[in-house]
């Protein structure tokens, strides 16, 4: 079966919506999409310090793992003297 997508746009509502927009000095018709920029940029945000935070991780984990190579190879020549 074949779905039917319609768009319900009213000629004389888009019509009185611009002029509406031309004379909002304000930009109060403009909040709802300025809030939603808002929440994009939030989540953003929080994907970027994640991924910087994981980073961070990966790094002191292998820098531990390097420093743990490092001890048990002076170990072994510590011992072998």
């Amino acid at each position: 079966m074949r779905s039917k997508t319609t768009l319900n746009v009213n000629p004389a509502t888009s019509f009185l919506t611009g002029i509406a927009r031309l004379v909002d000095f304000g930009g109060s018709l403009n909040s709802r999409s300025k809030l939603e920029r808002l929440h994009r940029d939030r989540i953003s945000d929080r994907a970027a310090i994640e991924s910087d935070w994981l980073a961070i991780g990966k790094d002191i984990t292998t820098a531990i793992s390097k420093y743990d190579q490092t001890l048990k190879s002076k170990r072994k020549v510590s011992n072998v003297r």
